[in-house]
């Protein structure tokens, strides 16, 4: 490890003396000869500029959302929102709903969500004073949720220790507060003992089984939620430090909220006869009955927070709205690829399965056809660069000084030993390339990895 430290010492001394192929070559030697390593380099109008093992197929991890974010672009448009409909399913007299209060999801997955400035609270409060405008006192019906626009199972590939976790969290026809819930441990817990837990929110009446141990202060979250995800019975086991909060991913998300917007009416001054109720609302929703219809950001700021976050959810969701509207085969992403000459093979839209196969050249196929389409400046804005206040994880590991801005468009993939980077560059020179670095397997610390890959970017910004 010493070695390896004195060698990133010498880098900058190393990018000016070689050249990209030596470079690649003698950072094999420093630790990377046993690993799978691709590598493609090309214009944006297909020249090959340089490529190993292309065509490998090899886990890329979150790299996979440059797929299926492009897919949504393609099929839906830049400007695409998603609809949530509020209905007064009956008739309105003298301060009453005589009927029932139908919210129903159209797959929205950013409904509620404090990533674009709202909340499961916001909302409920926003459809409070909808109905109090409308002078209404009474319902006498139920809150009924309508989940059943479309239904999403979890691939089985995904890990068991993912499931549980925010992470993990899966879109339903009706999303709310991220699919997630927030769980936050006492501060009071000392070091070695049991996490105690001080506060759920939301508060989803959970069955929780415990078993977190209290690990030192910086230590990090190494705690991990196990549940199925149509049950309401978690196992928390690992380790974090005290008052550390973790999020765990939401079982039936329309359940909660129906049940919560009747409490928050009722808290409000509105009575409500009925239940709260979700799944599949059975009578027929009147049109001339719609009193709002909600809008999600537009699929550009979706898929901006989905790339430059890597967040999972979204990238399965705005991935399955588009597989609804464009595609009937079995495998819509696979299909996609094939549109250009690409041949993948995908398990998921977000990157968690380690049976997701591609190679770099796939991904330079991939964004080639983007760049070749009238979205190219807008998709490629949705990607991080260096110094984005968006940016999450070890992508922002990649030019710390911000030398090469917005020049650098890219998206990055990580598992245990997986790391993947793939985007856009336009150099020094004003040449626009496009890049695919996959690399599986490697026994080197993942810091090292990033600064090798930054490097070769970095010699690609300054000579190509």
């Amino acid at each position: 490890m010493r070695n390896i430290f004195l060698f990133l010492s010498f880098f900058p001394t190393m990018l000016c003396a070689l050249g990209f192929e030596s470079l690649v070559s003698d950072f094999e030697k420093q630790g990377l000869s046993n690993s799978s390593w691709a590598i493609a380099v090309y214009s944006i109008s297909g020249k090959k500029i340089y490529s190993k093992n292309e065509n490998k197929k090899l886990i890329p991890g979150s790299s996979v959302k440059l797929f299926s974010t492009a897919f949504a672009f393609d099929c839906l448009g830049p400007q695409y929102q998603i609809k949530t409909e509020l209905y007064g399913n009956g008739d309105m007299a003298s301060s009453q709903l005589n009927g029932d209060l139908v919210l129903k999801g159209y797959g929205d997955i950013t409904f509620g969500s404090d990533n674009f400035g709202d909340s499961y609270y916001k909302k409920a409060k926003e459809i409070y004073s909808i109905l109090n405008e409308k002078g209404i006192k009474k319902i006498n019906g139920s809150i009924f949720v309508d989940s059943s626009f479309y239904s999403f199972t979890p691939p089985g590939s995904w890990a068991w220790e993912d499931i549980g976790n925010y992470y993990a969290s899966f879109p339903w026809a009706f999303s709310v507060n991220d699919n997630s819930y927030k769980l936050c441990f006492k501060e009071e817990s000392k070091e070695g003992s049991p996490l105690e837990i001080s506060s759920i929110e939301p508060d989803l009446r959970l069955d929780i089984e415990n078993l977190a141990i209290t690990s030192p202060k910086k230590s990090g979250d190494n705690s991990y939620i196990y549940s199925i995800p149509w049950i309401r019975q978690i196992r928390i086991t690992g380790s974090a430090p005290a008052g550390y909060c973790i999020k765990g991913s939401m079982p039936y998300p329309a359940s909660f909220f129906s049940s919560y917007l009747r409490e928050y009416l009722i808290s409000s001054g509105i009575e409500v006869k009925g239940e709260a109720l979700s799944g599949i609302y059975a009578k027929p929703l009147d049109e001339n009955k719609l009193i709002k219809v909600f809008y999600s950001p537009s699929l550009k700021e979706i898929t901006a927070f989905t790339n430059k976050k890597s967040f999972n959810l979204y990238a399965e969701g705005i991935y399955k709205l588009a597989s609804m509207k464009c595609s009937k085969g079995d495998n819509p992403l696979n299909d996609f690829a094939h549109s250009f000459k690409a041949s993948i093979h995908s398990a998921d839209a977000c990157g968690l399965s380690r049976l997701n196969l591609f190679s770099a050249l796939d991904f330079i196929r991939l964004l080639n056809f983007v760049a070749a389409n009238p979205y190219y400046k807008e998709y490629r804005d949705t990607l991080y660069y260096p110094g984005d206040p968006l940016g999450r994880g070890h992508i922002r590991n990649l030019d710390k000084e911000g030398v090469m801005g917005r020049n650098l468009a890219i998206k990055s993939g990580s598992l245990k030993y997986v790391r993947s980077y793939a985007g856009y560059l336009r150099t020094k020179k004003g040449n626009e390339l496009s890049f695919a670095f996959i690399i599986n397997n490697y026994e080197v610390s993942p810091r090292f990895i990033d600064k090798v890959h930054s490097s070769l970017i970095k010699w690609l910004y300054d000579n190509k």
